[in-house]
């Protein structure tokens, strides 16, 4: 991996994952919530905004 610079407990994270001692605490309640929150985030917005421009604009 890259040289990060880790806090203390991101260091733990990291060193748990890589001795694969880390477990997951993921309900599926929360797996849920998180799926619909990322297809929110990627649907298309549908807004069409629109300029008029003026008589006085060239």
């Amino acid at each position: 991996m890259t040289n990060l610079k880790l806090d203390q407990e991101e260091q733990a994270l990291l060193t748990a994952f890589e001795a694969e001692e880390f477990e997951s605490v993921l309900t599926e309640e929360r797996k849920a919530n998180l799926a619909k929150a990322a297809e929110a985030a990627l649907k298309k917005d549908k807004r069409l905004n629109i300029s008029q421009v003026g008589q006085g604009a060239r």
